[in-house]
C-alpha cells in the first residue's frame, strides 16, 4: 500500500513539474507590452524562465543572457538586472537622459547593471556596487 502511495505522489509531481517546465518558457502568458519590450530591447536573447508571482501580480523573466526583467501586470517594466552585465543601451535610455550624465561625470567607466522603478523615481545600480537614486525627472537624490 505504501508503495502505491508513493508511486502515486511520484507521478503527480512529475506531472507537475512537466506542466511547469512547459509554462516557463512560453512567451505568450507574458501581456503584450512586455513581449514587444523584450523583442525591442532584448531582440536576440532566448528566454530562460518566465515566473508569474499572483500575491503582487508581477511577471520575472530570466533570460539566457542572465539579465532579468520584471513586468507589472499590465506589461510594464518595473526592474531591469544585468546581474554584473551592463544593461543594454536602448534600456539606459528609457530613464532620463539627466542620470546617465550624472553617471559618466561622477562615475565614468562604472556601467549601469540595474534600474529599478521605485515610488521615488529610479534606483540605479552600477558595477562598482553603488545605489544610487534619482527622482522622476532625473535629479539626484543620494545614495541607498
Amino acid at each position: 500500500m505504501k508503495l502505491y502511495i508513493y508511486i502515486l505522489v511520484a507521478l503527480l509531481s512529475l506531472a507537475s513539474a512537466m506542466e511547469a517546465k512547459q509554462k516557463e518558457k512560453d512567451r505568450s502568458v507574458l501581456p503584450q507590452k512586455a513581449i514587444l519590450f523584450l523583442d525591442t530591447h532584448f531582440p536576440d536573447i532566448q528566454i530562460k524562465k518566465i515566473k508569474y508571482e499572483r500575491d503582487d501580480q508581477e511577471y520575472e523573466v530570466e533570460l539566457r543572457s542572465g539579465h532579468e526583467i520584471e513586468f507589472d501586470g499590465n506589461g510594464n517594466w518595473t526592474e531591469i538586472e544585468g546581474e554584473y552585465s551592463p544593461l543594454p543601451k536602448s534600456v539606459i535610455d528609457l530613464i532620463p537622459n539627466k542620470i546617465a550624465v550624472y553617471i559618466s561625470r561622477n562615475y565614468p567607466r562604472r556601467p549601469i547593471v540595474q534600474i529599478k522603478r521605485k515610488k521615488y523615481g529610479y534606483r540605479v545600480d552600477l558595477s562598482n556596487s553603488a545605489e544610487l537614486m534619482f527622482s522622476h525627472n532625473g535629479d539626484f537624490l543620494g545614495k541607498d
